[in-house]
């Protein structure tokens, strides 16, 4: 299982650290690609303690945690959303921009 959905999962579910849009001034969100990182340090260094609880509660608020569910346990995109890891991805980014923090 990818780090992203793992951690992410793990600090979300710990209540983690509390997430503030303006980490994005700073911080440039990783790419597509660099969620499917299994390397710690990687994920360490592309901001995945802050950013993968984000991902985990934007796909609990718009799809549902059944669908947290079932992507933390397929790792499917396309049967969990019926889209690919890009669509729900910028939907994410998206999601970031108008954080309400």
């Amino acid at each position: 299982i990818h780090l992203w959905l793992t951690e992410g999962m793990a600090l979300y579910m710990s209540n983690g650290e509390s997430f503030y849009r303006a980490y994005l001034q700073n911080h440039t969100p990783p790419s597509c690609s660099d969620l499917q990182t299994r390397n710690p340090i990687q994920f360490s260094d592309m901001g995945g303690y802050q950013l993968a609880p984000t991902y985990i509660q934007f796909i609990n608020d718009k799809y549902g945690w059944d669908k947290v569910l079932q992507l933390i346990k397929t790792e499917d995109y396309q049967k969990t959303f019926g889209n690919s890891d890009n669509k729900i991805y910028s939907e994410w980014i998206e999601y970031l921009k108008n954080y309400y923090q």
